[in-house]
């Protein structure tokens, strides 16, 4: 397995990779051709929604995402608290569910930014339970300081 990623990261180097793909849309056809199960995806919601709907976005990737980094983004910023920025968190719980659903496994769920204690900490675990009532996770503590919300 190490001689195969050394080769494919040569390989990429000369090629002077950058970003992977481009777009929601070829990851999605790179990893369908992979077709390995073992091959899944991380998607974060702050930086999708850079130049992007994150809600479209992880639509597009459906049952490929299998661990999501949640943020919120004003399009420009990423890592903002959930609320502070323009994605519709609502609507992004909704197709995290329609994804466990597919996927027939869980999907989790790792909050990112920077309310890592005190009264931030607490305002953001709140929200997080609040998305919990209409989707598909249920929130619990991960470590001392950040939440992780686990699919039902």
């Amino acid at each position: 397995m190490g001689e195969l990623l050394k080769e494919c990261s040569a390989r990429a180097h000369e090629a002077e990779t950058g970003d992977v793909t481009r777009s929601a849309e070829e990851l999605g056809r790179l990893m369908d051709e992979v077709a390995s199960p073992s091959v899944q995806c991380t998607f974060d919601a702050g930086h999708a929604a850079v130049g992007f709907s994150a809600v479209e976005y992880a639509r597009i990737l459906g049952k490929r995402i299998a661990h999501v980094h949640l943020h919120d983004c004003d399009g420009v910023t990423a890592h903002l608290p959930l609320g502070d920025g323009s994605i519709d968190l609502e609507a992004l719980f909704e197709v995290f569910s329609q994804i466990q659903k597919e996927r027939g496994d869980e999907v989790t769920i790792v909050m990112q930014n920077e309310a890592s204690a005190g009264a931030a900490y607490q305002e953001e675990w709140e929200k997080l339970k609040s998305l919990e009532a209409s989707s598909m996770t249920r929130p619990r503590r991960a470590g001392p300081e950040r939440p992780c919300l686990r699919a039902a």
